[in-house]
């Protein structure tokens, strides 16, 4: 729910989720029919296998983006320290800091 305010409202959502619903529940078709805990063995197998794969291709980057990235955030990092979270309902929640405040409601 909440990627709608940054996806907008032209975004369809409905659409991603079933992507991702019907690609993950694809990749483990096999492991669906066995008993509980060797099914689930066989999905973090599948897990494990797939975060060294994406871990080997990030091996190969010839840029260090981390560091691009951790500068971004050492710049915001105090700014956003200031902020204060405040959830005022089950959809949404209040950004406070000194005079400022903002009520973000996620629907």
């Amino acid at each position: 729910m909440w990627t709608r305010v940054f996806l907008g409202t032209t975004c369809k959502l409905d659409i991603v989720d079933n992507n991702l619903c019907e690609t993950f529940n694809s990749s483990i078709v096999e492991a669906r029919f066995k008993r509980i805990i060797r099914m689930l063995e066989d999905i973090k197998t599948k897990m494990i296998t797939r975060i060294v794969q994406k871990r080997k291709l990030c091996n190969r980057w010839n840029q260090n983006y981390g560091s691009l990235v951790k500068a971004k955030f050492d710049t915001n990092k105090k700014d956003c320290a200031e902020w204060q979270l405040i959830w005022n309902g089950e959809n949404g929640c209040e950004l406070r800091k000194g005079s400022y405040q903002y009520t973000v409601d996620l629907n």
